[in-house]
């Protein structure tokens, strides 16, 4: 049961590491997609699990999802998102820094709060700087297109003329066109129609060289205005049929449909191009273009003196005025509903995540503690062998005891209680010999008894070998207890391991106070104690 949690535990982690690699790829193909494809990256867009994402590349989402929104030309009311990461980018990557000034201008300007709209497009200007690109084209484009909105000519033109200098310089043809088609806009609204004509005829030549025709409907349908305006009803006339013939949208073409009605004398003549402008529209749908086509009839029919039928069209055009607005007002609301629904899905999905997070601890956690575990089960296996290799030395030592032999070796022998250490170990551990309690009752036998006396030793050794200890306190006063010990016990022909289990060291303690030893010694490292000591002290 336990292993399958496990198993179950590391799906999850699997899954939400592939879910956050997979989402981190479709970011990076949305952001390379978004300025030449923005339909696919949009389909990428979508495919993202944003909760998943990092807050740095949380904040590349909520850009590129604006910028294709906007490229596709959707409604962006609705993205405040990217409100909210305005200026952290302001000193780390300026051009960045100046997208999203840019989009969070667009997302204000279509919530009709054109003031806060043009703020961000000022701060995008000053944030790019001075050097000439596209974007920096794009965004004083778009502060021109603001002040035209505000009906502010003179600063349009200003920054209209200032963004064509900058497209003419990248050879950018559709941002010249669309940017003439603009102050040809901003001349007609002065009246002065032949700077008007000049820009809009500056958009037809461009369009020619242009492989991409779908502007053309719309800068025809400017120049029919221009020389309406100017009083040449039959040259706007044929620019409005040709017009008519190139556009491809339905609700462009009411507007031409319109367009042509109101140069229309003949009421045959204007209702049918009414007829045709009310089949271009989605009746179910676009409730403002049928406001603006009934609000044409009632102008006509009030021009005519039918003032019945101008007041029934005019029913109409408010009719349809009010389901636009319900209309819109539902879509808001459902927004917000959708809004919430992402709010409560974000909640679940960071729920998910932070138990996911606590799972990865627990996870860790159990790994922890079951090398811990493994780890402390090596050491203890290592100390009962260890143990178990102290009873075999021990019970060499024993029968290498000879109770007659008058030797340093035996005298230390019998001090250590050889022979009664090894049967209390042979009796009591062997049948037993592995465990904690192994280990605690090895170590009390060994040494929990009482210790050498080693002054008692010292004086067998100078006895029994020329008082060699004192001559060798003598030559080397800087010899500490344990490094005297050592020496008479090497003495004596204990091997490294025996000192060990004398002193209660293991043997690499053992080995490295024999090292310091030498040292202090003046002896080789790899000469021999016993040795050296037997050749300068016992004679």
């Amino acid at each position: 049961m336990k292993n399958r949690n496990c198993y179950l535990i590391l799906l999850l982690l699997l899954g939400c590491l592939s879910c956050e690699n997979k989402s981190n790829h479709y970011l990076e193909k949305a952001e390379s997609l978004v300025e030449i494809n923005p339909d696919s990256a949009l389909i990428y867009i979508d495919s993202i699990h944003f909760v998943s994402l990092t807050e740095k590349n949380l904040h590349r989402y909520q850009l590129v999802s604006v910028q294709a929104k906007d490229k596709t030309r959707q409604d962006l009311s609705s993205d405040t998102m990217i409100l909210d990461i305005c200026g952290i980018y302001d000193k780390t990557d300026p051009y960045k820094a100046a997208l999203i000034y840019l989009y969070s201008g667009k997302v204000l300007e279509q919530r009709n709060e054109n003031k806060s709209a043009l703020e961000e497009y000022l701060k995008a200007n000053k944030t790019i700087g001075e050097e000439y690109s596209p974007t920096k084209g794009i965004i004083i484009n778009t502060i021109g297109s603001m002040y035209y909105k505000q009906l502010d000519m003179v600063e349009a033109k200003h920054h209209l003329y200032h963004a064509l200098r900058i497209f003419e310089k990248e050879d950018d043809l559709k941002n010249r066109m669309i940017t003439h088609n603009q102050l040809g806009n901003c001349f007609l609204i002065e009246e002065n129609s032949d700077s008007a004509f000049y820009h809009y005829s500056q958009c037809e030549q461009l369009l020619n060289q242009m492989a991409d025709y779908k502007y053309k409907a719309g800068i025809l349908n400017n120049l029919a205005v221009a020389w309406q305006v100017a009083g040449k009803p039959e040259i706007a006339k044929k620019y409005l049929q040709e017009a008519i013939a190139v556009e491809t949208d339905n609700s462009g073409k009411a507007k031409i449909y319109l367009n042509l009605a109101d140069l229309s004398h003949n009421k045959d003549t204007f209702y049918h191009y009414i007829q045709n402008a009310l089949a271009c529209v989605d009746a179910e749908n676009d409730f403002l273009s049928l406001s603006a086509i009934y609000s044409v009839i009632s102008e006509y029919e009030k021009e005519e003196k039918n003032f019945q039928a101008a007041l029934d069209a005019q029913k109409q055009k408010v009719d349809y005025l009010n389901k636009f607005y319900h209309a819109k007002d539902q879509a808001a609301l459902k927004e917000l509903q959708h809004k919430y629904n992402l709010s409560l899905i974000e909640q679940e999905n960071m729920s998910l995540l932070l138990t996911m997070q606590w799972l990865l601890l627990g996870l860790l956690l159990i790994l922890f503690l079951l090398l811990l575990s493994i780890f402390l089960l090596s050491v203890e296996k290592q100390k009962v062998k260890d143990g178990l290799e102290h009873i075999s030395h021990l019970e060499r030592m024993a029968m290498a005891y000879n109770e007659e032999e008058r030797s340093l070796r035996n005298y230390v022998l019998s001090h250590f209680q050889i022979l009664k250490k090894v049967a209390l170990l042979e009796h009591q551990l062997l049948p037993q010999s592995s465990g904690r309690k192994f280990i605690k009752r090895v170590n009390e036998i060994l040494y929990g008894q009482d210790e050498l006396d080693w002054k008692q030793l010292y004086e067998t050794m100078n006895r029994l070998n020329f008082n060699l200890f004192d001559k060798l306190q003598q030559a080397f006063p800087q010899l500490d207890e344990n490094e005297f010990k050592i020496c008479c016990l090497s003495v004596a022909g204990f091997n490294n391991i025996e000192i060990g289990l004398i002193m209660g060291y293991s043997v690499n303690t053992i080995t490295a106070k024999k090292a310091t030893l030498r040292k202090k010694m003046g002896i080789a490292p790899s000469g021999n104690i016993r040795r050296f000591l037997n050749e300068h002290f016992k004679n």
